[in-house]
């Protein structure tokens, strides 16, 4: 594999990234300098079945792994040095693809530096479901330990009239640390 230092590929070589069903990837691919040739994108995306079925077979049967879930997609030139290619997610599951450029007249492509961009395919279904963590600030700092009583001098029925609110001094997100 002939890797070439000018190529660079978005999303970047050894990347990871999370997407949903229904949502599109872009690939795209620079070539500074290296003249008329085609662009390809070697991925897996979109294949899962074929994984799947070479997976349960070597389990099972011990059959050698192929690879037989992997394409060369054809990119399309996007302006001078650049090709790229839109790529939609149509399966759940564990994706990989890099894209490298074939000069013409060679026989070898040229590759960007760096492994395989990851592309993990989540069910559309989960799109909302996400929420990682949640931190209600204004309990720490001040407020932990202690019961504060509220001033003995603030009218709040007034207060509560007027549309007000009084809340007690909040915590940073230095406290919650």
């Amino acid at each position: 594999m002939m890797v070439s230092q000018s190529l660079s590929q978005s999303p970047e070589p050894g990347s990871r990234q999370v997407v949903f069903r229904g949502d599109v990837v872009t690939f795209r691919l620079q070539v500074p300098d290296h003249g008329p040739g085609t662009a390809w994108l070697r991925t897996n995306l979109g294949r899962a079945e074929p994984a799947r079925h070479e997976i349960i077979g070597h389990i099972e049967q011990n059959q050698a792994l192929m690879y037989m879930d992997w394409s060369d997609i054809a990119m399309v030139p996007a302006g001078d040095d650049f090709f790229e290619l839109t790529v939609p997610v149509a399966e759940v599951g564990h994706f990989e693809a890099k894209a490298c450029f074939l000069p013409e007249g060679k026989d070898s492509p040229l590759w960007p530096p760096g492994p395989n961009a990851v592309i993990n395919v989540e069910p559309a279904e989960t799109v909302c479901g996400n929420i990682i963590y949640n931190a209600f600030v204004r309990q720490f700092g001040p407020n932990k330990y202690q019961r504060r009583q509220p001033p003995t001098k603030v009218d709040f029925k007034t207060l509560d009239r007027q549309g007000y609110t009084v809340i007690p001094p909040s915590g940073k997100f230095r406290d919650l640390i």
